[in-house]
């Protein structure tokens, strides 16, 4: 009988030792580079060998280098992750590459080639200033290279048939206005452009959207651009709480207006067309979009929901974690006995009980996982999992965290003037179709005289990718970052409604 952790539920925050997805430079034409595939023998019972790719080449008389590393059991992989520095000698190679951890020195690849000038090295991995790990590297042909890593197709070729321009956007949040990254991207036809503003989900993502090497806000303003539409497409503003998830210190509230906020900017831009713009958001993003939509100064023309969450925080996770299981095989029993045990202390925080009283139905929550799983937890004594307990009863304590669990999203939804276009995906594991779908049929339900449109893909996952299980574990495995279907589809829907009646989709692509 499986069973999940407490902590699968929640919201904590998790850095990848290897970067993750951190942003890099475009590393530009392929000509005059370097493949050089590598493994790290890290001891570990899942992964005891990590292997990885460097891509080195010259720049400015300098040379530079890129970090692969492929999805793996428990590893979410790193794509092209820039190196602080590469020295290359006939004699030696040194790698550095910055620590996730900003306040822990770089991991330092020090590697002896064999024979001098050959095509062989090894040597060491020093993570952090501090675990030593043995290492080894062997160049390889591009042709090798290429299939190293999984493949994401749809990411635009450094050449493209438009202009994309670096701006910052401001962002105001409790009184304080900051500015943002942004990318503004501008059709290279004549305008003004219809424009539309891409709209992330509640986590901290760059301007790209970047996550398990897609980059889905990149794709979405490519195929857009070459069919006449501006985009603009920004970083999510930074939390001010170090250590805590994005969703337990910021409310889909806040991600609306900030969105509304980014709709007036693009507004005044020059080569824009106020009276055309519109919102198209992912998962939350999705939600937050509806929310902008609604507000009172926000100059949308229409809305594309990808993915939303159309449910209260609680009912989500209730879906997720109750299908979960019935996937899994487990009986109805269970599974309601299972779910109310688990969701019981998110119910509590709602209600606004004592904390002691949140602590004690995580605490049994615990208890029972680890009965269920003592071969792979191991032993704990009480006062073990009582300070665990205390622990994630601080990460989920905060008002923002309540407000997103208690937030429903019908009213918004039924308060939408503008044409709609929202698309689930069937095999979606964290917004379940079983239940996300109706719930937002039902809220759209009231709207007359506008065009709304609820299209569920049956064959697709969370992030509107075409998949086999749906699991989040797939995406990265997964080489369309986006199905085309849907792409048509969004595109088709804001040429309606925007002003492009011939579009020149995939013209240039």
């Amino acid at each position: 009988m499986k069973t999940r952790s407490f902590g699968w539920l929640l919201f904590v925050l998790w850095i990848e030792a290897w970067g993750g997805t951190l942003a890099c430079a475009q590393i530009g034409e392929p000509g005059g580079r370097e493949y050089w595939v590598g493994a790290v023998q890290t001891g570990a019972p899942a992964n005891p060998t990590l292997p990885f790719m460097v891509t080195l080449w010259r720049e400015s008389g300098v040379t530079k280098g890129a970090l692969d590393i492929p999805p793996s059991v428990g590893i979410g992989g790193a794509w092209a992750v820039e190196l602080l520095n590469a020295d290359i000698t006939p004699a030696r190679i040194d790698l550095v590459q910055a620590s996730a951890n900003p306040q822990s020195a770089p991991n330092q690849f020090s590697l002896v080639r064999e024979p001098e000038g050959g095509d062989m090295a090894t040597g060491k991995l020093l993570i952090g200033g501090s675990a030593e790990l043995a290492a080894r590297m062997w160049k390889v042909s591009a042709a090798e290279a290429a299939d190293f890593m999984p493949r994401r197709p749809q990411h635009p070729l450094p050449t493209r048939p438009y202009e994309e321009r670096r701006v910052k956007v401001p962002s105001t949040r409790a009184g304080e206005t900051v500015e943002v990254e942004g990318v503004l991207t501008l059709p290279g036809t004549a305008g003004p452009h219809p424009a539309v503003v891409l709209v992330a989900a509640l986590d901290v993502h760059d301007v790209d959207h970047s996550s398990m090497g897609h980059k889905p806000f990149l794709v979405l303003a490519d195929r857009l651009a070459r069919a006449g539409f501006a985009t603009l497409r920004t970083q999510n503003r930074t939390p001010s709480r170090p250590g805590l998830a994005p969703a337990t210190q910021l409310t889909i509230e806040q991600l609306g207006s900030e969105a509304a906020e980014r709709a007036a900017w693009l507004a005044t831009q020059q080569g824009i067309d106020p009276a055309r713009i519109g919102l198209v958001g992912l998962n939350e993003g999705g939600t937050a979009a509806a929310v902008a939509a609604v507000a009172a100064k926000s100059p949308v023309k229409c809305l594309v929901m990808l993915a939303p969450k159309a449910m209260t925080g609680l009912d989500q996770l209730r879906a997720e974690v109750s299908e979960g299981m019935m996937r899994e095989g487990e009986k109805p029993e269970f599974v309601a006995e299972r779910a109310a045990s688990m969701m019981k202390p998110y119910e509590l925080l709602v209600a606004g009980v004592p904390g002691p009283e949140v602590i004690s139905a995580i605490e049994s929550e615990m208890t029972m996982q680890r009965a269920a799983r003592r071969q792979q937890l191991g032993e704990a004594s009480a006062d073990v999992v009582k300070g665990l307990a205390e622990q994630q009863y601080l990460i989920i304590n905060t008002d923002e965290f309540r407000r997103n669990l208690a937030f429903d999203p019908a009213p918004i939804f039924a308060r939408l003037s503008q044409p709609t276009l929202a698309i689930l995906g069937g095999k979606d594991v964290r917004f379940p179709a079983s239940a996300n779908a109706p719930a937002l049929k039902t809220a759209l339900s009231g709207q007359v005289g506008i065009e709304i449109t609820v299209r569920i893909g049956d064959n697709l996952n969370h992030r509107l990718q075409p998949a086999l299980s749906g699991s989040m574990d797939e995406v990265q495995e997964i080489e369309l970052t986006i199905d085309e279907s849907v792409l048509s589809d969004i595109i088709a829907f804001l040429s309606r409604h925007l002003g492009v009646p011939n579009s020149p989709e995939e013209s240039s692509k």
